[in-house]
């Protein structure tokens, strides 16, 4: 079996295996971009408009390196609230301000109660 893997191995040119490579990272993008819009429909669908908070999430500015230069991301905060819809327990995640993140602690009730 390993003089046939050789044998195979030594037939391939340096295109062959470059070819192979790139297959195996287009069909990894496409299946990572289909797994980002499964979860993006599926926290759309759970959308609430108040539960508890379950987790809290803060995302400092950073620049990420490209081939043609830097994409800036800007600072980003996010709150993750946990209630009913339709008789069933779901999870919504959503973006906030500062000054929204701030105020919930994880356990808290979303949204606060004006007193």
């Amino acid at each position: 079996m390993i003089k046939i893997f050789k044998k195979k191995l030594k037939n391939c040119d340096s295109y062959n295996i470059e070819m192979a490579i790139c297959n195996v990272l287009i069909v990894a993008g496409v299946a990572l971009l289909i797994f980002c819009i499964v979860y993006w429909i599926i926290n759309m669908c759970n959308k609430i408009d108040s539960g508890i908070i379950i987790d809290k999430h803060h995302t400092s500015a950073h620049l990420t390196p490209t081939r043609f230069g830097f994409i800036h991301h800007p600072e980003s905060y996010t709150l993750t609230i946990k209630g009913d819809k339709d008789g069933k327990t779901v999870e919504y995640t959503f973006d906030c301000s500062e000054e929204e993140y701030d105020l919930y602690d994880i356990g808290e009730e979303y949204p606060k109660e004006e007193k």
